[in-house]
């Protein structure tokens, strides 16, 4: 039994890696689709760096439909589990919305990236001009679960951000961190990351905590 267990495990692991998020689906989300420079989910995997990076049709209409100067732009991206994405990703960005908007934050619209590695974020700052980006990507797979997304923000954005700089809340998901729980500790670490005037490890002020 422990056998077949693992195995079915294993098998919710795989198929939470290898499902895709169609971008018709994204539209009825309410969400503008992009992509990155990934050709496929192959090269996806295998190329990293492809993830982080916007395609130059993408990139175009970034700047062509995107609202400019937010203090939060909201992406989602698929990452390494669109499953999660599919599953959970619109209660949290909807909640998201709501949250940030309740801490005084402009969100405006949210975009959707096809193959997004965490660094696109990046390139979108600055493409839009935000004054901070916040992306939700599906979590890498683990046994027996799929399901589960992580939130990355990032204040000031700019091309390379490096990630001591960003702040990152996972595990959200039904059983785990709930999306609603997760959107309001996320806008409470905005706030703190707009008073602070950088988030990662610029919210460690020194001397706190002695």
């Amino acid at each position: 039994h422990s056998y077949l267990g693992l195995r079915a495990d294993h098998a919710i692991a795989l198929d939470a890696v290898e499902s895709e998020v169609d971008e018709v689906w994204a539209q009825q989300q309410g969400w503008l689709p992009l992509r990155t420079r990934a050709k496929d989910h192959a090269e996806y995997l295998t190329h990293p760096e492809q993830g982080r990076r916007l395609d130059d049709a993408s990139r175009a209409r970034c700047e062509r439909e995107a609202e400019k100067g937010l203090d939060v732009q909201l992406i989602a991206g698929d990452g390494l589990s669109a499953l999660a994405l599919q599953t959970n990703g619109p209660p949290l960005l909807k909640a998201l919305q709501g949250a940030l908007g309740d801490k005084g934050f402009r969100v405006g619209k949210p975009l959707f990236v096809k193959f997004a590695r965490i660094g696109v974020q990046d390139e979108i700052g600055v493409l839009t001009q935000a004054k901070s980006t916040l992306i939700v990507v599906g979590e890498r797979p683990g046994l027996g679960t799929g399901d589960s997304l992580s939130i990355y923000t990032a204040f000031s954005p700019r091309l390379n951000q490096d990630n001591s700089e960003k702040n990152c809340i996972s595990n959200i998901r039904p059983l785990g961190l709930p999306p609603l729980q997760a959107a309001k500790e996320c806008a409470t670490l905005m706030r703190k990351t707009f008073d602070a005037g950088g988030g990662g490890l610029h919210l460690v002020r020194p001397g706190a905590g002695r």
